[in-house]
């Protein structure tokens, strides 16, 4: 089920992406935002590695994010 992210956060989370030179605060952001407007338990980012075989969670919140982050799946 997909949930509506209101303009408004878009709005804010591009604000931020272009005042941030990095991606990390940029990406630990947009998942923060994103899990309190969807109201979830646990949320993260995984990315692609360079090979495009593996992805690595980057960015985890919530009661199992120490398990998630740094995971990697092939």
């Amino acid at each position: 089920m997909a949930a509506f992210i209101p303009s408004s956060i878009v709005l804010e989370l591009g604000q931020e992406f272009s005042s941030m030179p990095e991606l990390d605060p940029i990406l630990l952001s947009i998942l923060t935002q994103i899990q309190n407007t969807v109201a979830s338990e646990d949320s993260a980012i995984w990315l692609l590695n360079e090979a495009e075989v593996d992805i690595t969670c980057v960015h985890a919140i919530g009661p199992q994010s120490s398990k998630m982050a740094g995971s990697v799946m092939r």
